[in-house]
């Protein structure tokens, strides 16, 4: 569920990486975009803050599978809705080997 202005944008690497899953893992994928929707804040457990440069400060998603880099704002009109930008995304076995953050 989305709109132009609120729900979750992927890049389109992302929207690459995602139709590269086999159907386990893309159902895996979805559900920690759906864990970033409801409570995008870092959390200090799957949730960091990764790097701030005003006026964005980019975060980072990463659990047993997958790890994404996102931001995200929020709005209030007419209800509370966010806005959550992905704009990378890796399994988390291959990050692990990279040594380097993602780039954007």
């Amino acid at each position: 569920m989305s709109s132009p202005r609120w729900g979750v944008i992927c890049a389109q690497e992302v929207n690459r990486f995602r139709r590269t899953l086999p159907p386990a893992e893309a159902e895996l994928f979805n559900e920690c975009l759906t864990r970033i929707y409801r409570d995008p804040r870092p959390d200090r457990i799957h949730k960091f803050m990764l790097r701030a440069r005003p006026p964005l400060v980019d975060f980072m998603y990463r659990d047993d599978n997958f790890v994404l880099i996102y931001n995200w704002t929020q709005f209030t009109d007419p209800f509370t809705a966010y806005r959550v930008e992905v704009f990378q995304a890796a399994r988390t076995r291959d990050f692990n080997e990279d040594s380097t953050l993602p780039r954007r």
